[in-house]
């Protein structure tokens, strides 16, 4: 369902976060940044959704 780079966020709302690693569980190792800081977490694939990313517009 996810692969590692996809922005995400939990389905209950969060920050947006990116996947960093998938483990074989489902389980998803997730990054994101408060003030600037990294921050990390780990969630089951279910409780993520994926966050559709505005289009760029090349001028």
């Amino acid at each position: 369902m996810f692969k590692k780079g996809d922005v995400v966020e939990l389905k209950s709302g969060s920050p947006k976060m990116t996947i960093k690693e998938i483990e074989e569980s489902n389980e998803c190792f997730c990054v994101w940044f408060v003030n600037s800081k990294p921050e990390y977490g780990t969630f089951e694939d279910a409780l993520l959704k994926k966050v559709e990313e505005a289009p760029v517009a090349i001028v």
